[in-house]
């Protein structure tokens, strides 16, 4: 995984784009010891957790964002997102034009496509990459989770649905893809299983929603897709 940014040269906005889960160490990582910025019980730093950053959350932020800081120092906002709406962004656009110096903000998403232009020119993009499973390796995901049971298949879907991971569903969803395919051994057998590959591509279509519910889509695929020995 990559993740750079230049602490002798802080700007007050970031983009950072990829896996929360694999993001989350590293940022607090940098803010604590390149930045020396306490986290625990600091009244100066603020952190929300969101499926859809909506424009209740945005208000909410520039009313933090507005309050003196109580350190005299810098305050630091971290948000994560799996999606934002264009309200919330544009809310997002006056706030990070004329920011309270000394305030810096990490929005967090898995995906960045849906960020308007106007929002992204105010902002510093920091793309956070991971080594991609091999093939094999996503096979074997898929191919142990077609194998198991329904109650098995449940608690990983729960797991996934709890974290509000959309990365991890994704996952999910393409590993199991593959797999089938890798299944089917003729013309046949791909025809017969059509409809399943139909409905795992529009679920992966659908987490890609601002605000689809993981855990419906997920408990779907797993009481639905066919099991495999």
């Amino acid at each position: 995984m990559s993740f750079f940014i230049d602490h002798h040269n802080l700007h007050h906005a970031y983009l950072i784009v990829g896996e929360r889960n694999l993001i989350r160490k590293d940022l607090f990582s940098f803010l604590e010891d390149q930045l020396s910025f306490s986290l625990r019980a600091n009244p100066d730093f603020w952190i929300g957790e969101h499926e859809v950053f909506t424009i209740d959350d945005a208000r909410m932020l520039t009313t933090q964002h507005e309050r003196k800081s109580f350190s005299g120092g810098r305050k630091i906002f971290v948000i994560f997102s799996d999606g934002i709406t264009i309200e919330a962004q544009n809310a997002l656009l006056k706030l990070f034009e004329e920011p309270i110096v000394g305030n810096h903000f990490f929005l967090v998403m898995s995906e960045d496509k849906d960020i308007l232009p106007t929002l992204r020119s105010r902002v510093q993009t920091v793309a956070v990459t991971a080594e991609e499973k091999t093939s094999k390796e996503k096979e074997q995901f898929g191919r142990k989770f077609l194998s198991s049971s329904i109650g098995d298949r449940m608690k990983l879907v729960s797991s996934i649905a709890e974290s509000k991971d959309k990365v991890e569903a994704k996952r999910l969803i393409r590993s199991l893809i593959d797999t089938i395919h890798s299944e089917c051994s003729d013309e046949r057998s791909l025809l017969r299983m059509t409809p399943v590959l139909e409905d795992l591509m529009k679920t992966d279509d659908y987490l890609s929603d601002r605000s689809p519910s993981i855990k419906i889509l997920l408990e779907h695929i797993a009481s639905s897709a066919p099991h495999i020995s």
